[in-house]
């Protein structure tokens, strides 16, 4: 009877159907973000039971979580799924050289799938492996999107940390 509805019972009597389609509109967003603090980044804090430290547990979680929502909006349509953002910068890790320098290290592990176009010349993946790394080339692609690239560069710190401050949000 109500195949391709979608029900809403709920309690506010003073709104219109417009208006209970546009709150209600953005809810699996909300639960999908409770879904990636739970899975992606292990939100229960199992390990903590003074409340200080719950409390710094859900603030890191919560920051994370930004991050990716962040980065995924710069992204736009190129943007990443929240377990392959945090799965890449999770590999990324950078050393202080000798003379205050900053290498980042290679990342990467896991084995990419080809892509084709489809009927409708969407980019899909394919069940076939390619030679590429997909963690690498997740970080590229976010690499790309906020104008960075630090690959077989050595800044100094100073300028690492000039460069982290021009970095914008916007």
């Amino acid at each position: 009877m109500y195949d391709g509805y979608f029900c809403i019972i709920t309690s506010e009597m003073d709104y219109d159907e417009r208006r209970i389609r546009q709150v209600y509109s953005g809810l699996w967003q909300i639960e999908q973000s409770f879904r990636i603090m739970k899975t992606d980044l292990y939100a229960r804090p199992v390990f903590v039971s003074k409340n200080e430290h719950i409390r710094a547990h859900f603030l890191i979680c919560f920051v994370a979580l930004l991050v990716i929502r962040i980065i995924q909006h710069r992204m736009g349509e190129k943007a990443l799924s929240a377990e392959r953002i945090a799965r890449a910068l999770g590999t990324a890790t950078c050393q202080v050289l000798k003379g205050g320098i900053i290498h980042l290290d290679d990342v990467g592990g896991a084995i990419a799938f080809q892509k084709v176009r489809n009927k409708k010349g969407e980019i899909v993946d394919t069940l076939v492996y390619s030679d590429k790394d997909e963690i690498a080339l997740d970080y590229k692609l976010i690499q790309e999107t906020f104008g960075t690239n630090f690959y077989n560069v050595y800044p100094r710190q100073e300028v690492f940390n000039k460069f982290l401050k021009n970095i914008t949000v916007a």
